[in-house]
């Protein structure tokens, strides 16, 4: 786990699309993508037990895993391209509106 922020937890995204169990340090980027049952995964990254345990939990519990994997695989959805691109596009369109808006006064 990473000791410091990030901004964005994209590692966690490729290893949850290919149905990688992952554990991530506590900050707001991994916190951000790893948000219900993913936040399983979260843990203090100096708490050494904490992170052996849910290690443990991943290697040995089959059920819990799967579980965990099914909701990673549904989770990653969000961020494909496709929904990407829509969100820049609707953020694009709603900043070009208030611009015509700003321009108009």
């Amino acid at each position: 786990p990473a000791l410091y922020g990030e901004s964005f937890g994209i590692v966690l995204i490729e290893a949850m699309a290919s149905g990688t169990p992952v554990i991530g340090g506590y900050n707001p980027g991994y916190a951000f993508v790893l948000q219900g049952r993913g936040a399983f995964g979260l843990v203090d990254p100096e708490e050494s037990e904490r992170i052996a345990s849910r290690m443990e939990i991943f290697l040995t519990d089959t059920k819990f895993r799967k579980l965990w994997q099914e909701w990673a695989l549904n989770e990653v959805k969000k961020y494909s391209y496709k929904s990407i691109v829509d969100s820049y596009e609707k953020i694009y369109k709603e900043l070009a509106a208030q611009g015509k808006k700003s321009i108009n006064l």
